[in-house]
């Protein structure tokens, strides 16, 4: 039987090889990289189920890719490029890896995730196939991995969306105790033999020693990417050419209506005006950052206009899903009663959930007259103002969100800045009296 589930689950292995390799070429977009994950997952179990150790050596080598590079994403969140995992808005890598679920005091469980699973390759190098002690120390661990699976799993289904990368991992935890069960059959050992003795191990210390090392080498980064320092040149300045790739010249013209919801003084001397969709990760993600920036930086105002990635409110655009209009007109009734920021806060943190139910819910959680919202609603003339919102973007050139503009570095003109972090340093640059090159006209995306 053993011997017919390791011949099984090799062929599966290479036959969905075969597979992702044909729907990489020739399949709909996005699963290639599903039947490879599975792959290399099944091939996982096979040698499992040959050499537990060595199947933990390669199911965790799987995790580390898989949060390595959701941990890579959000370290980038300048770019507004899509993650190889969206597939749409269900099967969407980049909206859960930027949800709140996504971090724990401020930093990614990606980065405990990528620090646990190298110190468990490191550790099931340095044992043997019947060493009793690790395969102990993997059980322990998978068991408490899989609990947080569990719990996370259970928190993208509220939020609405699944990601390949993050089901990869959880599937990775689930094989890993299979191997750990199986590692201790095999080495004849349970559980709870000397269970006392495990902290004092050598698996366990190799274990925490490397997680503690990965994690502050990827936790030091992390905190000085956040700060925008990463970026700067040795000299801790930024040269006048470093300075204008922040930013490009507009190529549209914006205007504004003037009813804009403000943050920050509405007289401050550098205005952002920011576009964004309520269902887009990368916008939810842009909201703390910018929130951050006009707290120690009160000479900066922000003022919003939504940029709805629908067409069910935004003509020209392919139909697309309709609750981001409900969750763009929600908002702009809680703007009449002067509580558009309270339920921008709370529309950015429930991406996913812009049901009726749901928005009513975000309605009384952000304080608002609810019968005069609901009348709202109903209201043609707030569908109107999101309507106006988008058309103002597309006059000016917005084809992505978020998309900020800023004026107070070059005069009167605007100029599109890249992200968050580069806002914060172009103003302060200015403020320090750096003189700032003309904005150039935006590269074309290769």
């Amino acid at each position: 039987m053993d011997t017919f589930l390791k011949q099984g689950l090799l062929a599966l292995a290479g036959a969905l090889a075969l597979a992702a390799a044909g729907l990489y070429v020739y399949g709909p977009e996005g699963t290639g990289l599903m039947a490879g994950l599975t792959a290399l997952l099944t091939l996982s179990a096979s040698l499992i189920a040959r050499s537990p150790r060595q199947g933990t050596i390669a199911t965790a080598m799987v995790c580390v890719g898989s949060n390595a590079y959701l941990f890579s994403r959000k370290w980038d969140l300048a770019s507004r490029t899509d993650a190889v995992c969206n597939i749409n808005e269900v099967i969407n890598c980049d909206k859960v890896n930027l949800s709140a679920w996504s971090e724990v005091f401020g930093i990614p469980i990606t980065l405990f995730g990528m620090a646990f699973y190298v110190g468990l390759v490191l550790a099931a190098l340095m044992a043997d196939d019947r060493s009793k002690r690790f395969h102990q120390v993997n059980t322990l661990f998978a068991i408490l991995n899989v609990v947080v699976s569990v719990f996370l799993g259970y928190q993208t289904k509220v939020i609405g969306a699944f990601c390949v990368m993050c089901v990869s991992i959880y599937v990775g935890n689930l094989l890993l105790l299979w191997a750990g069960f199986a590692g201790m059959r095999e080495s004849k050992t349970s559980l709870s033999e000397e269970i006392g003795q495990i902290p004092l191990s050598k698996e366990f210390l190799t274990i925490s020693a490397t997680f503690l090392v990965v994690f502050a080498v990827g936790g030091a980064g992390w905190f000085a990417q956040k700060q925008g320092t990463t970026a700067a040149s040795p000299s801790g300045e930024f040269s006048a050419e470093e300075l204008a790739a922040l930013y490009h010249q507009p190529s549209g013209t914006l205007q504004l209506a003037g009813d804009e919801p403000v943050l920050g003084d509405s007289s401050a001397p550098y205005m952002v005006v920011e576009f964004a969709d309520f269902g887009c990760p990368h916008c939810a993600a842009a909201a703390k950052e910018l929130k951050h920036i006009l707290k120690d930086n009160p000479k900066i105002q922000l003022r919003f206009r939504v940029f709805p990635l629908s067409g069910e409110c935004h003509p020209g655009l392919s139909p697309g899903d309709p609750t981001r209009c409900a969750a763009a007109v929600a908002a702009e009734c809680a703007n009449r009663q002067g509580k558009f920021w309270p339920m921008l806060s709370l529309l950015f943190e429930n991406q996913g959930s812009f049901q009726p139910d749901d928005l009513h819910f975000i309605a009384v959680k952000s304080g608002l007259d609810i019968p005069s919202w609901e009348a709202c609603l109903a209201d043609p003339g707030a569908a109107s103002a999101v309507l106006a919102d988008a058309k103002a973007g597309d006059d000016a050139g917005v084809h992505g969100t978020p998309t900020l503009f800023l004026k107070g570095t070059h005069g009167d003109d605007w100029v599109v800045v890249r992200y968050p972090d580069a806002l914060k340093t172009l103003v302060e640059a200015h403020q320090k009296g750096t003189q700032l090159l003309p904005a150039r006209p935006e590269a074309p995306e290769e």
